[in-house]
């Protein structure tokens, strides 16, 4: 099968978007599909990579260069590229999909440019999201039916053999260092709970990640006297994110517009518990209790993090059930459920334009 999948955002930029996309459709070629990635992203091209001069660019030349059986649109609140390709590809009766990494409020202003754009594609795309939040506030935007297809994930990249808790604790987050992640309530967080354990616990917080809040995140742990228990450890590589999770005993994901939280799972699959926030993507493979936390606010949230730390044996098994359960999101199930939207579109493809032959 000919796959062709469009970002906007894409390597060398880092992000769940743009990770995602790159491990989907390599999985796929893995497969035995032509799996071929458009992006508006600068960069080098590939073989299997093409990179478009502007979001405003004709769509068509992409469709008659790659003449897909599919074309899977990843779109973010604003992604122009996916958009205009997904109604070229849809109009010219290719089987398309949309999959939304990102959490849209059906009453907010990011989701006006949404409405517009589901009002100009055909009936037959197929529209889905990472989670079954962002699924279902996507639903209210769009006013269609919204399929959930899940973030992948290789639970055995992450797997550790060493499960327990370590002296001092470490609590670690990865995120990008941007206002949606909510880095700096992570920092007031951190702070809070040092307060609450006054010293009689030994702990210490790694944040990782890089982005256009890194500077102020750094003066707000300067400003809390946090220099000697919060470290910055800046954008990390795979390998070295799988050895700080072999080195953690906490994770904190503080979003609260989290669509799917690739990083929490990644944790999560490296048997390191996530006290996470309800009603956000993290909630769909955090058990509450269980393998994590969740909360509904930043006061639970300190809470939640200073209790776990004064009960060692309560996070170890926490850890142990982190690690024994496989999480639903495992590449092998993201594969089947891409073929089974995929058949989707098709078939709804082909029964929108027998409709709109009859008329």
């Amino acid at each position: 099968m000919r796959i062709l999948h469009v970002s906007d955002v894409y390597e060398p930029r880092l992000g769940g978007i743009e990770r995602q996309v790159a491990d989907l459709a390599a999985q796929q070629r893995r497969r035995g599909h032509r799996s071929t990635v458009l992006t508006a992203t600068h960069g080098p091209a590939g073989p299997h990579l093409l990179r478009w001069p502007s979001a405003m660019a004709q769509p068509l030349t992409a469709l008659q260069h790659t003449a897909p059986d599919v074309v899977h649109c990843h779109s973010s609140v604003m992604s122009p590229l996916a958009w205009s390709v997904a109604r070229a590809a849809s109009r010219r009766g290719v089987p398309t999909v949309v999959t939304m990494h990102s959490l849209v409020a059906s009453r907010s202003l990011q989701s006006l440019p949404l409405r517009a754009l589901a009002a100009r594609l055909p009936a037959g795309v197929v529209w889905s999201a990472v989670s079954t939040v962002a699924a279902t506030a996507l639903q209210g935007v769009v006013g269609r039916d919204v399929q959930v297809l899940h973030n992948g994930i290789d639970p055995s990249w992450w797997r550790t053999s060493d499960v327990g808790t370590r002296s001092p604790l470490t609590v670690v987050s990865v995120m990008r260092l941007a206002a949606r992640k909510r880095p700096l309530s992570l920092v007031h967080t951190l702070h809070e709970v040092d307060r609450h354990l006054g010293g009689s616990v030994p702990w210490t917080a790694v944040i990782a990640g890089s982005g256009p809040q890194e500077t102020a995140v750094r003066r707000e742990i300067g400003r809390r006297g946090l220099e000697d228990v919060v470290r910055l450890a800046g954008r990390l590589e795979h390998a070295a994110v799988v050895d700080l999770l072999a080195r953690s005993d906490l994770y904190v994901a503080p979003a609260l517009l989290e669509s799917f939280g690739i990083a929490a799972l990644e944790a999560r699959c490296a048997g390191v518990p996530v006290v996470g926030v309800r009603g956000t993507g993290v909630a769909e493979f955090v058990r509450h209790d269980v393998d994590g936390l969740l909360v509904d606010d930043g006061s639970e949230m300190v809470d939640a993090v200073a209790g776990l730390l004064r009960e060692p044996a309560r996070l170890r098994d926490l850890a142990r059930a982190s690690a024994e359960s496989a999480p639903r999101q495992s590449w092998s199930h993201v594969l089947q459920r891409c073929d089974e939207l995929y058949e989707r579109a098709a078939w709804q493809t082909s029964g929108a334009h027998r409709t709109a032959a009859v008329h």
